[in-house]
């Protein structure tokens, strides 16, 4: 079944969020690049992804929480090659005013 949500980027602000969706009983899919980062939401039923790639092609909403300018480079253009027609990023990031025009 496809995830309402998908949440990219685990740090202190992705893993809160995450788990107010969870707590809100949301459908969700979470992928971060430090493996093991997304155990306890797993184990909470959240879905793992494989890749952040997966997360608009597998939810209507993705949310990034991400650390900074160059992690959002990398992953946002993962999350959009994967994304279906109609999904929508919402960038949530830590991030400079030129990271996010860009």
């Amino acid at each position: 079944m496809a995830a309402e949500v998908a949440l990219v980027g685990l740090g202190n602000m992705g893993v809160a969020v995450a788990e107010r969706l969870l707590d809100a009983g949301r459908e969700l899919a979470v992928h971060n690049r430090t493996p093991g980062r997304d155990d306890a939401l797993v184990a909470r039923g959240a879905r793992r992804l494989d890749s952040a790639g997966a997360a608009l092609a597998e939810a209507e909403v993705c949310l990034t929480l991400l650390s900074d300018d160059a992690a959002v480079e990398q992953v946002a253009g993962e999350v959009l090659d994967g994304a279906r027609p109609g999904a929508t990023l919402v960038e949530m990031s830590t991030i400079s005013a030129g990271a996010s025009a860009r």
